[in-house]
């Protein structure tokens, strides 16, 4: 791929990650002051218009997020659990964004380090580089970044697929790891909203 063509593909993608922001953010305001976020049974007669494609368009959307990051997960995750419940939400999120984190290994260690740097841009490719560089220190890089929140898990996945890891350890770090990230996202952020929700 030539250098006009990555530099389009990733302003391409930056410009889908803003836009995607800016709707999660017009969403959320939006149902805030219609009270769908302080009030749950509100939430839930809302999303029980959708009827069974609501599960469906939530799964799709995660999916696409995980390997392309146009909506901040830390948003869509704890929605999720909110809509869903504890348990289904938990289910909604793992497993898009499970497969997805699989792929994302696929399809760099298929396509390898040019379609990479398309999708993550500058600044984390130039990151990745010093991560392969020092294979031992990635490996702790990777266990953290699929556990602690607020990591670049779509990164360190790509990365993943350039390093010699094998998929079977990747999916066993990745069982461990993505759960608890999930988990972490989602009831921190529903506790916050819940406090705030107090004062209002």
């Amino acid at each position: 791929m030539d250098m006009h063509r990555k530099q389009f593909v990733q302003r391409l993608i930056h410009l889908l990650n803003i836009v995607g922001t800016v709707a999660t953010i017009i969403f959320i305001v939006w149902a805030w002051r219609n009270g769908l976020l302080i009030d749950k049974v509100a939430f839930l007669r809302f999303m029980g218009h959708f009827g069974i494609a609501a599960p469906l368009m939530f799964v799709v959307i995660q999916f696409i997020q995980t390997v392309v990051p146009v909506i901040p997960g830390s948003i869509t995750i704890p929605l999720g659990v909110y809509m869903f419940g504890n348990v289904w939400g938990f289910i909604w999120n793992l497993m898009p964004i499970f497969l997805g984190s699989i792929f994302n290994f696929y399809l760099a260690r298929k396509y390898g380090r040019s379609l990479v740097h398309m999708l993550v841009g500058d600044k984390y490719y130039n990151k990745a580089l010093s991560w392969l560089d020092d294979r031992s220190g990635f490996k702790r890089v990777l266990i953290l970044g699929l556990i602690l929140p607020f990591m670049p898990a779509d990164v360190i996945c790509y990365v993943a697929g350039l390093t010699n890891l094998s998929l079977s350890r990747f999916v066993q770090v990745l069982a461990v790891g993505k759960p608890i990230t999930i988990l972490i996202y989602s009831y921190s952020t529903i506790f916050l909203v819940e406090l705030v929700s107090k004062w209002i």
